[in-house]
């Protein structure tokens, strides 16, 4: 099996698998893959760093 990696292949395994957009609008869409961005940013856990993106950056000292 091959692996996806990157930000468009944890996407598509995070967010896209196991939901259905049938009855979704397009601005509907738009928010909740605007708000799950957002929470892979500043939420989500990298195994890596054992914090998140954005707490990482800001112990290196590049948060904005």
């Amino acid at each position: 099996m091959r692996r996806r990696g990157g930000f468009l292949g944890r996407t598509k395994q995070e967010f896209f698998r196991k939901r259905g957009f049938a009855v979704v609008s397009m601005d509907g869409f738009i928010g909740m893959l605007d708000g799950y961005m957002v929470w892979y940013r500043d939420r989500r856990i990298k195994t890596e760093f054992g914090m998140s993106i954005m707490a990482r950056r800001g112990v290196l000292g590049l948060a904005v």
